[in-house]
């Protein structure tokens, strides 16, 4: 395994908001709702 050092002027991050958590699984789904998510369920 080989590091690599990320130096501050050469990091770049480009950060999305969010629209929804998407899941099937109810226990993530009540997980996102208490971290303050929307969640959806496929084909809803």
């Amino acid at each position: 395994m080989k590091l690599v050092r990320l130096e501050p002027e050469s990091a770049a991050l480009a950060v999305a908001p969010i629209d929804a958590f998407v899941t099937y699984d109810e226990r993530q789904a009540a997980v996102a709702r208490l971290a303050g998510l929307r969640t959806v369920a496929p084909g809803a």
